[in-house]
């Protein structure tokens, strides 16, 4: 009589045990529970199916900092992480519009700005990854909705010349009349500087006569926000 062929079940790698894991987490907990390695490797797993990505999703981060800096990476910047191809690099861009979408406050008349943190995230996506100083403005209406969002960048690394002009003829034409400007400091200094307070109070001179008052004036440095209106942190809680 022959024996029976025995055959072997081939062993699954460790890391299909442990995405399986990380997805449970995901359903029965949520994916605020999960770190910033566990976010970038259960994403990068939709791209790249059959491979560990753990140790990519580290390299990206080491190179970027954070998550938030892998999704804000332009496109040719992430492909010259090895190990990252044309398909991951859509699913990260496609996950940052998704970002933007969730942070935009909302155009409808219905929805006010009324939520801080909300537009610090958005403010912060927008800014907090450019090498160059760069404004972000935010047009209101007189119930403080919002009409549209700008950014002008026009900046070097260490400065940036905020045109008045420009921001005062977007205002008529949007007849808006309320203003909230943001904008990034680079080199991680938060405080602004001579040429920011000197601008920023230029623009408010202007804008007095037009009816148009300036909220606020926030920079954002090493994910710290400063307001010049206020001299002083913001409260982020």
């Amino acid at each position: 009589m022959k024996e029976k062929d025995q055959r072997i079940e081939p062993v699954q790698p460790d890391y299909i045990g442990h995405r399986k894991r990380i997805k449970e987490r995901i359903l029965t907990k949520g994916a605020n529970s999960l770190t910033e390695t566990d976010l970038l490797e259960a994403l990068l797993t939709y791209s790249i199916p059959r491979k560990d990505v753990k140790p990519l999703a580290k390299n990206l981060l080491r190179r970027f900092s954070s998550l938030r800096n892998v999704l804000s990476a332009e496109a040719t910047e992430l492909m010259e992480t090895k190990g990252i191809k044309e398909s991951s690099v859509a699913l990260i861009k496609l996950a940052e519009g998704i970002c933007f979408q969730m942070l935009s406050p909302s155009q409808k008349k219905t929805t006010y700005l009324d939520n801080w943190n909300l537009i610090f995230d958005f403010a912060r996506m927008h800014l907090s990854h450019l090498d160059e100083e760069a404004l972000l403005c935010l047009f209101l209406t007189p119930t403080k909705r919002l009409i549209k969002h700008e950014i002008f960048s026009n900046g070097t690394i260490n400065s940036i010349d905020i045109p008045t002009h420009k921001i005062i003829s977007r205002c008529v034409s949007l007849k808006a009349s309320f203003l909230i400007l943001f904008h990034n400091h680079p080199s991680g200094n938060f405080y602004p500087s001579k040429e920011d307070i000197q601008s920023n109070n230029i623009l408010m001179e202007k804008l007095n006569p037009l009816g148009v008052r300036l909220i606020d004036h926030l920079i954002i440095g090493n994910n710290h926000i400063y307001s010049i209106i206020n001299k002083g942190f913001v409260k982020e809680d």
